[in-house]
């Protein structure tokens, strides 16, 4: 090569601009801008939309959940429609087999009509003599109340006189124990005088026990023999009396409680014949009324023969009704039958929804939960595009001004010019130094040629300088 020569002097560029060149920098510096701005404002659409989309997973979420429950309440609708429709098949059921006792019950209706027909006709035959009868029963009642009545007024009249007799009875009773008593009293005097001269015990006699005590001394003094035979003749004598007088008080006693038994009848006796003329007068008002019934029975009997008429024609339609009652039952019960395999299907069907509506309920719980990390990340894309767009606005001017303050850089204007031969020099202008070398020489090689580089224009080459070309 040859020798390199080196001329130190400041550097001056001009640099001149292709107007062309910057008008078609300056739209594309402004597409950028308009693209940026693009780009923030459809980050806020994003930003707007993913709000609703939350809010509509929202609302999707609270579809599912209120589907879900409804789907339950079907299923457990339907569950109980199943449980009903069993019931309407068991119920059809029963109404199937009452159908058809209602017709079995209708013929024998009919035949019990036809019966009650014959039974009409020998009821209106027997009916006069009823009537007699019942007259009969009615004059015969009336004599039994008169009789009643007579009976009732003869019981009163005797009660009454026993209730005289038995007036007394209780001072009968005890003045004849008053006079037992004495006689019990003057036999112990006489006897225990005996039992003194004899040196024995005295004794007292009562009419309870004059008997027992009597018989021990006859006993004791029976074992003396001949000494004693005086006192055991006194002592059976007091005791004959004594037993005489016995029987006549029991006499007396049994009397009297006879009395007041026959008194306390009567009285019972009294009432019993109160109610009988009560019920003889209730019998005869009673026959009246049988009487008079009777007769209007007789009265009505052909209306009873034309109402049994009717009733066999009424039975005639009521047994065609049955029987399309009965065939209706069946048809029901069929249907029943249906509706119940039908209510099972529904029953399975809902159940799968049930599961499809849980299943859909947690996608939406998922899908909602999406929607808030997504509206996250969106605020944070819109931050990120709001800084974009603040840091761009004024990209030209700030290109521009770094693009100025590199190229000044390069020009190296603001430096004092010093002399690097003398420093004696002082009209330094230019020229600061010259360096020469001698020429440098080298094989020639043969190369391959270079791939030729691309023509740049000039913002071209400087975006390059600073790395965004």
């Amino acid at each position: 090569m040859e020798g390199i020569s080196i001329n130190g002097i400041p550097l001056t560029m001009d640099v001149e601009v292709n107007p062309g060149e910057y008008d078609e920098w300056n739209r594309q510096m402004q597409d950028l801008k308009d693209a940026v701005i693009s780009l923030d404002d459809g980050a806020n659409d994003v930003k707007d939309g993913v709000a609703e989309t939350q809010d509509g997973a929202g609302d999707v979420q609270d579809g599912a959940m209120s589907l879900r429950d409804g789907v339950i309440d079907a299923y457990q609708g339907a569950a109980a429609l199943h449980s009903g429709a069993n019931d309407l098949y068991d119920g059809a059921w029963t109404l199937h087999d009452g159908t058809n006792e209602a017709l079995n019950g209708v013929l024998d209706a009919q035949d019990g009509i036809a019966d009650l027909a014959e039974g009409a006709d020998q009821l209106a035959d027997g009916m006069e003599e009823t009537v007699d009868g019942a007259f009969s029963v009615y004059t015969g009642s009336l004599e039994l109340q008169e009789g009643a009545s007579d009976l009732y007024d003869g019981v009163q009249e005797l009660a009454y006189g026993l209730e005289q007799l038995t007036e007394y009875n209780n001072d009968i009773c005890q003045g004849a124990y008053a006079v037992f008593q004495q006689l019990t009293d003057e036999a112990s005097k006489q006897i225990n005088q005996g039992l003194s001269l004899m040196g024995m015990e005295p004794v007292q006699l009562t009419p309870e026990n004059y008997a027992e005590i009597l018989n021990t001394l006859s006993s004791m003094l029976s074992a003396g023999g001949a000494a004693y035979e005086d006192m055991l003749q006194g002592i059976a004598t007091a005791k004959a009396q004594l037993d005489s007088y016995y029987d006549f008080y029991a006499g007396i006693v049994d009397y009297t409680n006879r009395a007041n038994d026959a008194f306390d009848g009567a009285v019972f006796l009294a009432h019993k014949t109160k109610d009988l003329a009560d019920g003889a007068e209730e019998l005869c008002v009673g026959a009246n009324d049988l009487y008079t019934g009777l007769a209007q029975l007789a009265d009505g009997g052909g209306d009873l023969i034309s109402g049994i008429i009717r009733l066999q024609d009424g039975m005639l339609e009521l047994s065609d009704g049955v029987w399309q009652l009965n065939d209706g039952a069946k048809e029901l019960l069929s249907g029943t039958a249906d509706l119940q395999d039908g209510t099972i299907s529904l029953c399975d069907g809902l159940l799968q929804a049930q599961d499809g509506s849980i299943e859909l309920l947690d996608g939406a719980i998922q899908l909602h939960d999406g929607t808030i990390e997504l509206y996250d990340g969106v605020i944070k894309l819109t931050d990120g595009t709001f800084t974009f767009r603040d840091q761009t606005s004024h990209l030209d001017q700030d290109l521009q001004d770094q693009l100025s303050d590199a190229v000044q850089n390069m020009l190296s204007g603001d430096f004092p010019v010093c002399s690097f031969v003398s420093p004696l020099n002082t009209n330094v202008d230019s020229v600061q130094f010259v360096m020469s070398t001698t020429p440098i020489e080298e094989n020639q090689i043969s190369e391959a040629e270079p791939e030729s580089e691309p023509v740049l224009s000039f913002w071209q080459k400087i975006l390059r300088l600073f790395g965004l070309y």
